[in-house]
């Protein structure tokens, strides 16, 4: 007994009180058999004392963590909030996304504006982004976007992943991440913009179908948790494709709050429905003939919108001057979405193949009103028709919303020679 430490023989005494045989104890100490059965023996304690050791050793007992339990604590991600490990840990998010991309200078725009800068093309994740360290002082700047920069000079953001420079700033949606063996990687907090009703942070997160993870990091003395959308170590092999994928979900998010569906995929399902019909039936003229009106009435807009706009443009073309009234048709600047959008300053009063090239955003119109033509028509007759100024109501009240200009221009498919 005298080689036996004080604590050990507590230990053996407060497993005794749960319940454990002689055996289990000796194993669990570490300690021979004869050894738990002569401490047992020299107990001089009452019943209380020896309920309340018992509880004690439980209370305080040594943790016992499964192997997965272990393995997370060990892939526990720390927030980087240093100035310097920001700094360091972005320039090896550049490097790796430098690495086997392909440069152009291209004219990235957002709502509010745009810019001229470089994107690095990754042509296999279908994605390109721009960074820089300088553009704005608060933090790293870093865009994400899926049109093809070989096809366009101008493309426009999908999605930004802005780290902080220092510290936890809330305004920016990046965060930069380490793990316990030094791994850097990166996350979105989930804040997606656009200007617009029902695009939000908690809006995306509740649509989004990836994985998030439960980061907490520390701003002074507040400790925050939060659900982050983690795209792994940024010298993974998985990192690009994880990257590619969200930004994708966050163009459908966006194409889905506001009502503008993949114009593409759209035309391609109608194309694959045309040849099913078959060929030519000479015998159904009626039928077909019912479509044909069907379809001009719907492309005329609704009629008590579609008279307002002849009334106000008087009767031409807010761009040509046409004043064939089977040729007009009434746009809405911002897509029908109920009797709301309805409204004289949401409609321009086109002509019918113009009508068509606005909604697929193949033209626009400025701030100073005047029309925009893509980089894709310039070589066409439309491209005579750039920067020309529309024809407008004479009250500056009936005009088109500024606004919904700017929406329409943002989202407008490979940009304009000059705005």
């Amino acid at each position: 007994m005298s080689t036996i430490s004080p604590s050990i023989q507590k230990r053996i005494l407060a497993l005794y009180g749960r319940g454990w045989d002689w055996k289990r104890i000796a194993k669990s100490v570490g300690v021979r058999p004869g050894t738990v059965s002569a401490v047992k023996a020299n107990d001089t304690r009452g019943p209380e004392e020896r309920s309340s050791a018992a509880h004690k050793a439980w209370k305080y007992r040594p943790a016992v963590r499964s192997k997965r339990e272990l393995r997370l604590r060990k892939d526990a991600l720390t927030v980087l909030t240093g100035e310097d490990e920001i700094g360091t840990a972005y320039r090896a998010l550049a490097k790796r996304l430098r690495e086997g991309a392909r440069r152009f200078r291209r004219t990235v725009g957002w709502p509010h504006g745009h810019r001229n800068v470089t994107v690095l093309w990754h042509k296999r994740h279908r994605f390109w982004v721009a960074l820089s360290p300088k553009i704005n002082p608060r933090h790293y700047w870093l865009a994400f976007g899926l049109q093809n920069p070989e096809k366009h000079r101008a493309v426009n953001i999908t999605c930004e992943v802005n780290p902080p420079r220092q510290g936890v700033d809330r305004r920016c949606a990046g965060v930069l991440l380490r793990d316990s063996a030094g791994n850097i990687s990166l996350g979105h907090s989930g804040k997606v913009g656009g200007g617009q009703k029902g695009i939000g942070k908690q809006a995306f997160l509740e649509k989004y179908r990836g994985k998030t993870q439960r980061i907490a990091w520390t701003d002074g003395k507040k400790t925050t948790k939060a659900d982050v959308v983690v795209f792994g170590r940024v010298d993974g092999s998985n990192f690009l494709l994880n990257l590619g994928r969200f930004i994708v979900d966050v163009d459908g998010f966006k194409q889905s709050v506001k009502g503008l569906p993949d114009t593409s995929a759209l035309l391609k399902k109608e194309e694959k429905t045309t040849k099913s019909e078959g060929e030519f039936n000479p015998e159904n003229l009626l039928d077909s003939r019912q479509k044909i009106i069907a379809n001009i009435v719907a492309r005329r807009g609704q009629l008590a919108f579609r008279k307002k706009l002849l009334r106000e443009y008087g009767g031409r073309c807010a761009v040509t001057g046409c004043d064939c009234p089977e040729a007009l048709e009434a746009a809405h600047i911002r897509p029908y979405l109920g009797e709301e959008t309805n409204h004289i300053t949401n409609g321009l009063l086109l002509r019918s193949d113009l009508h068509t090239l606005f909604d697929l955003q193949r033209v626009s119109v400025s701030g100073d009103y005047r029309l925009l033509v893509s980089r894709e028509l310039m070589g066409t007759v439309y491209g005579k028709l750039h920067r020309r100024r529309l024809l407008l109501p004479r009250d500056p009240a009936r005009r088109p919303n500024p606004k919904v200009l700017a929406e329409h221009r943002a989202g407008m498919n490979g940009g304009t020679e000059k705005e």
